[in-house]
């Protein structure tokens, strides 16, 4: 179990790192490859992630403090495991999604952009018609 604050990982190579069970407090991921990297059962406390590829990715079972912000900017989130993760201050509306696993009751809170909202309605069963 390890503990990380006010640390940045910056042009790091984080293909299928482990994360499990880490505290990350006021931490930055910048320009990371991090596909397959696991952050199951992590905690966030105003975390940052710009320009990282987190395909393939668990975030299941993170828990985020309560008004805080969890931001991902220009980020690739593509079949990311986000089960029993509340999203509630996750702002993901500058990143690219696609394939969530993820359950309807933890989505409230997330920020999304416009162009994002069909794309992650369709996991629910939901089709939009133009």
């Amino acid at each position: 179990m390890a503990k990380f604050g006010s640390c940045q990982f910056t042009d790091c190579r984080l293909l299928g790192a482990d994360f499990t069970q880490t505290t990350l407090i006021a931490t930055t991921f910048k320009n990371c490859p991090a596909q397959m990297i696991n952050f199951s059962e992590a905690y966030f406390q105003k975390c940052q992630f710009q320009t990282c590829d987190f395909t393939d990715a668990l975030f299941l079972n993170v828990t985020t403090r309560l008004r805080t912000k969890v931001q991902f900017d220009d980020c690739q989130l593509q079949r990311v495991d986000l089960l029993d993760t509340k999203l509630k201050g996750w702002d993901v509306s500058r990143s690219t999604l696609g394939e969530w696993h993820l359950s309807a009751q933890d989505i409230g809170g997330l920020v999304i952009a416009p162009w994002q909202a069909a794309n992650l309605i369709s996991l629910f069963g939901v089709q939009v018609k133009a």
